[in-house]
Order: C-alpha cells, then sequence, then structure tokens
C-alpha cells in the first residue's frame, strides 16, 4: 500500500478506503478496523446499518469458546418473577463453564431457574461487521472452600460493584454463535475477536 494513497484517504475530504483495505491496514498496524475507521468514536443510537456485502455465518464450537476464554463482560440471560431478564456481569470461562461473582438474591434467582443463557458479543458499527456467542446450561452455586479459593485467585470483580461474595458457575450444555463480515474475508478470521486466550481456563471449573 504506497504512501501516497495513504495521504490520499487522510486529507481527501472524498477519500474513503474499502472494507477489505481497511481490514488489511488495520491487521498490519495492530489495531481494531474498528478504531481505524473512528468507530471508538461516541455514536449516536440509532438503527446499524448493513455493510455493502454482508455474509452471515455459523461459528463452530471451538470457534464460541475462543471468543469466550478471555473472559470480560457477558450478559447473563434468565426467567425471573417479572419475565426474561438480562444484566452484565465480568466473568471467567475455562472448561465449559463460565464462572462469576454476585449476591444471594440473584444466585438463588439463577441456580432455581433451571438453564440459563450467557450471551457475548462484538459489534464494529463502521466495518458492519460482527459476531456473536450464546452459551446455554445450568446454573449453580460454588460451595466447596478449595474450589472458592482457586476461584478467589481470578480476581473476578463484579462490574456493578459491591458486595457479591457468591461464585456462580454455568456449565456450556450447548454452545452456538454467529458472525457477520464483509466481502471475502474468512469466517475464521471473525473468531480472532477482542477476546485473547484465557490464562484461567483450569481454575474455573473442577
Amino acid at each position: 500500500m504506497s504512501p501516497g494513497y495513504l495521504a490520499y484517504v487522510e486529507q481527501s475530504a472524498d477519500g474513503e478506503m474499502s472494507s477489505i483495505t481497511r481490514l488489511r491496514l488495520s491487521k498490519v498496524l495492530g489495531i481494531s478496523s474498528r478504531f481505524l475507521a473512528g468507530g471508538d468514536v461516541a455514536r449516536p443510537p440509532g438503527i446499524g446499518r448493513a455493510g455493502p456485502d454482508p455474509t452471515l455465518d455459523s461459528l463452530t464450537p471451538q470457534q464460541c469458546e475462543t471468543h469466550l476464554q478471555g473472559g470480560g463482560i457477558g450478559r447473563i440471560v434468565f426467567v425471573s418473577g417479572r419475565g426474561p431478564t438480562s444484566f452484565p456481569v465480568n466473568f471467567a470461562y475455562g472448561e465449559r463453564h463460565v464462572v462469576f461473582r454476585t449476591d444471594a438474591g440473584t444466585a438463588l434467582a439463577l441456580t432455581s431457574s433451571g438453564n440459563v443463557g450467557f450471551e457475548i458479543d462484538q459489534i464494529d458499527e463502521a466495518m458492519g461487521e460482527g459476531w456473536s456467542v450464546l452459551l446455554t446450561g445450568p446454573a449453580h452455586e460454588v460451595t466447596d472452600p478449595n474450589h472458592i479459593a482457586q476461584l478467589e485467585r481470578l480476581r473476578i470483580e463484579p462490574w456493578a460493584g459491591g458486595d457479591r461474595p457468591i461464585f456462580v458457575q454455568i456449565a456450556a450444555q450447548e454452545l452456538s454463535g454467529r458472525a457477520i463480515r464483509q466481502g471475502s474475508q474468512p469466517a475464521s478470521e471473525m473468531s480472532e475477536g477482542s477476546f485473547g486466550p484465557t490464562r484461567f481456563a483450569s481454575s474455573v471449573a473442577r
């Protein structure tokens, strides 16, 4: 890619880089295509637009686990007294279990709900791309002292703050995911999102 072309795109009012070129440049620079296109700048709420050449792919279980293994923030989905309920939590993932910290009331609601859902995603509005992963399975409270001691070393801080001392795990009975990509970008590249390999996998489940 010539410096002259980059200067033209950067300085010209009508200069526009194709989605494929932007993707290649972002990989060379080691930044996300979203950041390169200014997608990290605060955007007003509104309807997300499809890209010029969208393709919807299903993710393999292995790709789903790759996204989960970096931890971060995900969304618990379960049925409460008011109906379907969802809220975000900080989590870790390993050995086909999601683990997070919560309070006694939420732990009771989750463990008595039968199967619950856990969802993570990453959206690049500027590129019209993204992926999502859904894990489904039963939730249970961790009560074994040795296991709790292992989980404490993960330093999972509750996203909502406050006193949330109870560890809850969700077993991955089912895993599914989807990715929307543009042009000829391989679906495998969409599995390399911001969530990298976990350092904590061996401690999450026993």
